[in-house]
Parts: structure tokens; sequence; C-alpha cells
């Protein structure tokens, strides 16, 4: 009874398949979006297609299945429409996890077998592989109740090897998926599109908005292969990019879709709050060269985002190109690009871009109706400069620098010395930036503290040049002649199984993979000489998933021990404990203000391989961070100790503003181990740092945390110039 509006965003069984919808509906609860009846209708992948089939629209073939009966159908499936290629995937599920591309039978059987293993009632389905281009649409309804249909997304990517669009490539901006908004089709196939989505929209009953997710095939034919009643939300996401492109900010797309739900339930918004008059200038700036230029696009982006709900600051975003000479400030409609490559093309694009939407908006403009500034936000363009120019412009607005940046010239000090004088940024200075980002002078740094309770691992140095030398059994500078020998010779003076590879100077989830052998070393070399991008998943034994090697060529690595871990695992909600060595991996933010520091609590991190990766660190859904640790494996002197030697860490290490530090820490003996030290933290929207600011004894949500860093920074200046004075 208390209840205004639900707004369902569960995603999957439950959430879209109108389970969730009925509950609701029974207990009289008003909520946003289809009804039980349309989700079930949308959800079911084959009850879809048959529903698509008898309205006219082309669809694929298909044959459904469960457990009994799959082996038969799956090889009569195969036999009949003569396939090479075809995907499996779960009749009940989202669009992305757990499909499967297939070439034969036994594969097909195979990957059935494992969605049939994961949930024993499930029906799995069995369809070709489309050959075309892949979109997305986003339709939402007028306040006349009419469905309208945004600007589709064109899917660009490489389906080679058996790759298709999965979850890491929806969720997680990597190079390995492009997005095309307006898609790159003629003006008759765009609006084809829109109308069969509206078509779609009206058939089944959906209420406020949808996505729906199909293929223009090469023989000119549209197919729509996914009926989403719950469009995903995160902060790019296809609703709010397709919503920018006709001029809708994230506020104004939600406020349409509550009040096209409020509207129907006889209810009313509340009006918005007006902001202060009054704000500093804030200059956003991400992106660069980096292996972790995505996830400085979601830090910068999602600083942005939060700090324009401030009453003040008012942010603008700015993107450091790959040269890292040029800089350019990004509209709205650009900033929720995917990739910083996405943003590059489209600011370089732009007059282009705006042509082609302007072509396509009258329409949309009639339907919804947009206003004048809407028009007006949607063909906005960006304004290109040097890097020098932008330090000039913030230093003449008065504006505070923002850097979103991680790893390069962001984090390793250059930026900094840069700006020097000429205005303030978050973060540390020159030379704390530039000792962090090096992680064998980090190491040597933590040496030098001479601390018992505070370790580092040892550590050994490889160039580039080097590692072309042992691959090619050459003299590199080193007694050893080869990657065995070097193995042989470091694992047993470090009296080690395993080592851990990185590049001496990045980010803290980039170009980083445990060793099991000297193969394994050659393996990894082969990759970084080969000047590729990227590891695929599997190539070495302990690997999970991608490792992100990035554009920019890397020439210093770094050998170390890996640490044994405790095993950790999350099950029904439970966490298990399997005590093996002590060790236990943490990371922890810390404050700082005029050279007093204040930890933040520590977080357990919980890797599904050996390496945190990419995903697990900053991807939304993926990895474990438990905030604070459970009391079950940490006393309560312990954190406080962890608290006092990351503090002291910070200190040595010449931390300002605030930093995140990662470590090992043995919960048997209470040593501490330092990983290494983020001057640029990650601020995506799923790190860990927030959890932490959130578990202060005052807590501070996000866009607080944000607005807390630059006040800290501000006073300290302000402090140090008083001081000079």
């Amino acid at each position: 009874q208390g209840v205004d509006l639900a707004f369902p965003v569960i995603h999957g069984a439950f959430g879209e398949d109108g389970e969730l919808q009925k509950i609701l509906e029974d207990w009289n609860v008003p909520y946003v979006g289809a009804t039980a009846d349309a989700c079930r209708r949308m959800f079911y992948k084959n009850n879809a297609q048959g529903e698509l089939k008898k309205l006219g629209m082309d669809t694929l073939p298909h044959v459904s299945f469960n457990s009994g009966n799959a082996r038969q159908i799956i090889s009569d499936f195969f036999a009949e429409q003569k396939l090479t290629r075809a995907v499996v995937k779960p009749v009940a599920g989202g669009s992305s996890i757990g499909v499967s591309s297939v070439t034969n039978a036994d594969e097909a059987i195979a990957a059935a077998k494992r969605l049939l293993d994961r949930t024993h009632d499930a029906e799995v389905m069995l369809e070709p592989f489309c050959e075309g281009r892949e979109f997305t649409v986003v339709v939402i309804q007028n306040e006349n109740g009419e469905p309208v249909a945004l600007l589709p997304s064109e899917i660009e990517v490489s389906y080679a090897g058996g790759a298709i669009f999965d979850f890491r490539r929806k969720y997680l901006p990597t190079s390995q998926a492009t997005y095309h908004c307006p898609p790159r089709f003629g003006k008759e196939i765009i609006q084809q599109i829109r109308a069969q989505a509206e078509r779609i929209f009206m058939h089944f009953g959906a209420r406020d908005f949808v996505r729906l997710d199909g293929w223009l095939l090469d023989d000119g034919r549209l197919l729509f292969t996914d009926l989403n009643p719950i469009s995903g939300m995160e902060q790019n996401s296809f609703l709010f990019q397709q919503a920018a492109r006709v001029g809708l900010s994230h506020r104004q797309i939600l406020a349409r879709v509550l009040a096209s739900a409020t509207k129907r339930h006889g209810k009313k918004l509340p009006s918005k709050l007006e902001k202060d008059a009054h704000q500093q200038a804030v200059h956003v700036i991400c992106g660069g060269n980096t292996a972790e230029r995505q996830v400085s696009l979601m830090s910068g982006t999602n600083v942005w985002l939060k700090l324009r709900q401030s009453h003040d600051y008012v942010p603008s975003l700015f993107l450091l190109s790959p040269d890292n000479q040029t800089v350019f400030q990004v509209p709205y409609a650009y900033a929720l690009s995917h990739t910083v490559e996405e943003v590059l093309a489209n600011c370089e694009n732009a007059d282009n871009n705006a042509r082609r939407t302007a072509e396509l908006l009258p329409d949309i403009t009639a339907r919804l109706p947009l206003q004048k500034d809407n028009l007006a936000t949607a063909i906005e363009l960006p304004q290109r400069m040097t890097l020098s120019d932008f330090i000039e412009k913030s230093a003449k607005e008065s504006a505070f620098v923002f850097l979103g940046l991680h790893g390069g010239i962001g984090e390793d000090g250059t930026l900094q010395r840069r700006i020097g004088n000429a205005g303030l940024y978050n973060g540390s200075g020159p030379e704390g930036a530039a000792l962090c980002m090096d992680k064998f002078r980090t190491g040597e740094a933590i040496r030098a503290m001479n601390d018992a309770n505070i370790l580092t691992a040892p550590k050994h140095l490889l160039s580039r040049a080097q590692l072309l030398a042992l691959s090619r059994s050459q003299d590199a500078g080193i007694p050893e002649k080869d990657f065995k020998a070097l193995w042989t010779k470091l694992t047993q003076t470090y009296q080690a199984r395993h080592l851990i590879m990185k590049p001496q100077s990045d980010g803290c989830s980039a170009g980083i993979v445990r060793l099991t052998s000297a193969d394994d070393l050659a393996k990894y070399a082969e990759y970084v000489l080969s000047g590729a991008d990227h590891i695929p998943a599997g190539t070495l034994p302990e690997q999970h998933g991608i490792i992100e090697l990035g554009a920019q060529q890397i020439d210093d690595f770094m050998l170390e021990v890996f640490i044994e871990t405790d095993k950790i695992v999350i099950q029904n909600n439970t966490l298990h404990h399997t005590a093996l060595t002590g060790w236990l991996e943490l990371t922890v933010g810390v404050l700082e203000q005029n050279g007093h520091y204040h930890s933040l609590s520590p977080s357990i991190t919980v890797a599904e391989g050996s390496v945190l990766s990419l995903e697990e660190k900053f991807q939304g859904g993926t990895g474990i961070n438990i905030t604070p640790p459970p009391a079950e494996l940490f006393s309560d002197a312990q954190i406080a100790q962890i608290k006092r030697d990351i503090e002291k860490t910070a200190a040595a290490l010449k931390i300002e503003n605030y930093a995140r530090i990662d470590i090992f820490f043995n919960i048997r003996t209470s040593q501490m181990l330092v990983i290494e030290a983020n001057a640029l933290p990650g601020l995506t929207p799923s790190t860990v740092i927030y959890h932490q600011a959130l578990a202060e004894r005052s807590p501070l949500y996000p866009r607080e945390f944000l607005e807390l860093l630059i006040k800290l920074k501000s006073r300290s200046v302000t402090l140090q110039q008083q001081v000079a004075a």
C-alpha cells in the first residue's frame, strides 16, 4: 500500500518471464513495463518466434528440446538444414548469457548438455547462425501511448573463430565490438527496422519500453531474434545511448518511461529540483592509449554523470586521444559510446553523424515529441583542441581537472607535471604518481620502509629486447640464454613453483598472468612481441578470460613470485574458506589531506581464476568484493592493523588526495604484502572504492565521495599556497 510505483530491472528468469510481474499484479502494485502475460510471450524465445511468424515476419528455422530427446533432434536438424554453423541458446534467458556458436552436431550436443545440466527442467533452442549485420532498437511509448522506436544501434563484431556477441562484448567495453548509432544502413532499412519494432511492441502488448534485437541479413531480410521486456540500464546501455542520439539525457528518458507508467496508473511524477546557480567547473578527462583505456572511459563517464547531479560542480567530459596530444570536448551523445575508439571515430566524423541524425529525427521528433533543446543536444558537435590547449582552457575557466585516466601519461606523473601550477587536479602529484606507477620502484620503496609487517614480493625486471633475445636463444645481456634457463633460475632462487608476469608500469589488471612453466613465459613473450592487443582466453593453463595488452607497445616487464592464497568460494550466498597458506587478497582505499592519511575499510576480493581479471575489477555483475571482510576470517585487531599499515604505506609512496592499494594479508602471521598502489584507481560504477566509502561510519554515497575528493585536494592546495605565502 505504501508503494507508488515499482520499477522491475531484474533481467532473465523471474524478472522478465512474467513471474515478478504476476506477483506485483496479485498484490495490486503499480509497476513499469509489460504485463506478466506480455513478458511471458516475449521472453520464451521459441514462443516469441512462433508469434512473429504468424505476424508474417521473417524468422529462422529452429527446434527446441529438453534433455530427453536432445541428441536425435540436434542431429536431424543439422542434416535437414545442411548447417555448417549454428547457435545454441536457452529458450528462457537473456540475449547473451548461455549462448554458444557451434559448427557441428557434436558441438551443439555438448553446448546443449552444459545448459541442461545447469538447469534440469530447462529447454534449449537450436537455430542457424545468422549471416548478416546485428542490430538492437529501443521502443518507448509517447504520451498518447503510441510506440515510438528510437534510432537503432548496429553491432559490429568479428564472428570469426566461433565468436558471438556474448556477455563480455555486450557489457564490458573492448575493441572486440563496435557500435554504430545511427547504424550504417540505408535510411529505408532503418525506417523498416523502426516500423517492424513498433509493430512487435503493439502485437505483444508491451508497455513503457522494450529492447528488440535482430539481424539485417545479407539478402536484405530483417529478423528479430530476441525480445527483451526490460532493457539493460547500465550507464552506457543501448537505452541511454539511443535516447542521447535524439537529445534525451539519462534523467529525461527515464522520466518519460516513468511518466508513461504513472499516467497509466493515474499518478504524477514529482517536479525536478533546481540546481544552484554558482557552481565550479570540473573538466573530466579520460581515454588515452593504455590497456585500461576502456576502463578509463567508464571511470570518466561515470564521474561526469555523477557530478551532473551535484549542486556544487558542473562537469564537462573530455577525451584524450590515443596520440596523447589531441583532446576532444565530448557531446552527451558521444560520451555514451562504448569504447575510446568509438568516441574518437564519432568525434572525427561528427559533421556526417549530425547530418545523418538530423535526416532521421523528424519522425521521432514529431511523435515523442522533442523540445528544441533536445534537438540541439542530438546534433551537438565536439570541440577539438591540443592537450596544451585543454590545460590552458581549464586554468582560464578555473576548472578542477578530474583525471579519469588509468596508466600512461595520466598516471605516471607526466600530466600532473604538465598541469603543474596551472590548476587543481585529483590524485597524487608528479612524484607520488610516478612512484606508484612503477611497480618495481614501488617494491623498492616498501623494502626501504624496513617494516617487518609490510612486505613486497621479490621482483625480476625483463625488457622487451631481452624477451626478444631469449625467444631466439641469443645474448640477452643476462646469464640465461633461453626461457627455460631463466625460469629454472628464478623458481629456484625464489623457491617458487609459479610466477606472475606483468608490465612494470601499467594499470592494475593489464597484461597480468600467472605462469606455470618456461613454455608459458615463451607463449606470453610471443604475444607481446607480435604486437597483439590481447591474449585470447585459454591460451595459458591458469588464464581466466582474455588478457588485455593494449595498443601501446610495452617495453618493460616484471616477473615476481606467485602468492598462493587460501581458497575463498561463495556458494548460495555463503562464504566457504579453505585454509592453505593464510594469505588472502585485499584492496584498500586511502584518503589524504595535508599529509594526514585515513584508510577506508579493506575489501576481500574473490577471483574466479588465478589473477583478478579486468572484468572482475570493473565490470558490474562479475567480480565479488566483500566490504568489510568477514569477521570469521579477520579479527578486529587485524582490520585495525591493516588500516594503520595502509596509512604508513601511503605515506612512504608519497600518495596525495586518494589512492587504492592492493595487498595480500596473512591471517596467520598478520603480515601485509603490498602488490601495487593505484594513484588513480578505477571509478567505474562497479568499483570497490565506492563500497568502502559507503562502509564509513558516516557513509558517503558515490557522488558525495567524488565531491569529497575535489574538496580535499582544493583545501590541501589552498593550505600549501597559504604556507608558501
